[in-house]
């Protein structure tokens, strides 16, 4: 039988959109074990401003606030790169374009949101948005086409 619809769009975007969450993720979490590993005196030069304020602010205590800072961003973005592969990408690879559509809207939202920090983290964001552009309007096709069929009833 011959397919009547052809392949669903955006799902390149959604794959490139998991990777690079994915590699972001991997790259804040590499960055804070760094830190972490690094010993204080190197990043004494690093902190001294801080070191001088008087609310007793501690080097070992900045470098634990970085690390912390830099895992939290890693597994936000580790996090919504898992979700992003189950609630976007499988229903678009089982041609369920209806399904991965209010996802990937609100993924792409949350990264973007989640990115605002520096601007190359919203990427994923902007990538998963545009995907769900193509998927409205591969549905809203689709139901047109749909609906200017014509039915078959039978009595």
């Amino acid at each position: 039988m011959q397919q009547m619809y052809k392949s669903i769009p955006g799902r390149g975007l959604v794959i490139s959109s998991i990777a690079i969450a994915m590699f972001f993720a991997i790259i804040m979490i590499i960055a804070g074990y760094s830190v972490s590993t690094i010993p204080n005196k190197d990043i004494y030069n690093i902190t001294i401003s801080y070191y001088k304020l008087p609310s007793n602010i501690t080097i070992s205590n900045i470098k634990s606030m970085l690390v912390n800072v830099l895992y939290g961003y890693g597994l936000v973005f580790l996090i919504l790169g898992l979700i992003s592969f189950p609630f976007v990408y499988l229903p678009l690879s089982h041609d369920l374009p209806e399904k991965a559509e209010n996802p990937a809207l609100l993924l792409g939202i949350v990264e973007i949101v989640a990115g605002i920090v520096t601007i190359i983290y919203i990427i994923p964001g902007i990538l998963m948005l545009l995907a769900w552009n193509q998927i409205k309007k591969y549905n809203r096709n689709k139901a047109i086409s749909l609906s200017l069929q014509p039915q078959n009833k039978t009595l």
